[in-house]
């Protein structure tokens, strides 16, 4: 039951529409739509553009106009989800390594607890800034019995996509590490028994065992424990529209004057500025005790450069240098 701040949604204190999961989850012979990429079994697809369309900004405006456009390589909730677990602490890191084992139980800045023996170590963060990646909705998974990568961090999720790929578009994801249990000569992951197991007898070797016999899985005899790493993608927690990120957020030729100038002839009553810098306030965020202080002020919030760009593509250029080969051209060929 979250306020319409932190979820637009599913808000109950009137600023929200008080949506219940299955508003947008609908659910026929027992399949619910809505997928996250962190797990195997999707059982529907589900997108924003499913009740708002692909042109969502109805307003006969110049920002309407450039927003719609922007729809084609930027995911809705790229700008309407400026961070997540603004309104309670999501878990970013969690080391298996340290469970069963009898160490200080502390909390951290928010509250949160550091460790627990049953589960081991944890960090958490607060109005967390998302890492943005190009995302077709295709997912790279790890599978039980996938070689996990030695000599670096194994990538349990990641989803795939490229500047160059038409299908894809610019989403938000969460980036949760972690350090889990693997097979240290056959080099893949291990699925421990827990429950009934580790959490009774504190033995990882034990609980390696018998979680791979159920597993139908080869256990070496020896383990080790090895980083990894999921992407999350951000769908819940969109704010109010007034909040989405500012064209100047995202955008570091916008940030200063002329603004919209730059191409668009002024108007009297038109302020190219209000313009250009309405949108999510991180100052009132931080006022309000949130932690955003890294985030007052910045522009390139998604930036551009790690995204494939040059720069600024208001500056640089878009992805596609080239028109592509239309419907209709391909006909008059046929023809």
């Amino acid at each position: 039951k979250p306020s319409g701040n932190c979820d637009v949604h599913m808000g109950v204190d009137g600023k929200g529409m008080n949506f219940r999961c299955q508003d947008c989850h609908k659910t026929r012979n027992h399949m619910i739509s809505g997928r996250s990429i962190s797990v195997p079994v999707a059982e529907g697809d589900l997108s924003c553009e499913y009740c708002h369309t692909d042109r969502p900004h109805l307003a006969d405006s110049l920002k309407a106009y450039h927003l719609n456009r922007h729809s084609k390589h930027v995911a809705c909730q790229t700008c309407h989800i400026p961070v997540y677990s603004k309104c309670k602490p999501t878990k970013v890191y969690w080391d298996w390594s340290t469970a069963g084992k009898d160490l200080p139980h502390h909390k951290d800045k928010y509250g949160m607890p550091t460790f627990k023996k049953k589960k081991g170590s944890f960090k958490w963060q607060e109005a967390a800034k998302p890492s943005y990646f190009w995302y077709n909705g295709t997912v790279k998974r790890y599978i039980l019995g996938d070689r996990i990568n030695a000599n670096g961090v194994t990538q349990l999720t990641k989803p795939v996509g490229d500047i160059s790929d038409p299908a894809s578009r610019i989403y938000p994801f969460k980036i949760h590490r972690g350090r889990q249990i693997s097979d240290a000569v056959n080099k893949y992951l291990i699925a421990p028994q827990l429950w009934k197991g580790f959490w009774k007898h504190w033995d990882w070797d034990r609980a390696a065992r018998n979680g791979m016999r159920y597993a139908g899985l080869d256990y070496s005899g020896k383990y080790e424990f090895v980083d990894t790493v999921m992407y999350w993608g951000l769908t819940h927690e969109v704010v109010p529209k007034e909040r989405a990120l500012s064209c100047a957020q995202c955008h570091p030729t916008l940030a200063r004057a002329p603004y919209c100038a730059r191409c668009h002839k002024p108007e009297p009553g038109v302020d190219f500025k209000k313009l250009a810098t309405q949108g999510m306030d991180f100052k009132l965020l931080l006022e309000k005790g949130r932690d955003v202080a890294a985030l007052v002020g910045q522009t390139d919030y998604l930036n551009f450069k790690a995204l494939g760009y040059a720069g600024d593509p208001i500056e640089t250029g878009g992805r596609f240098r080239k028109l592509p080969l239309s419907t209709t051209v391909v006909q008059k060929k046929m023809l």
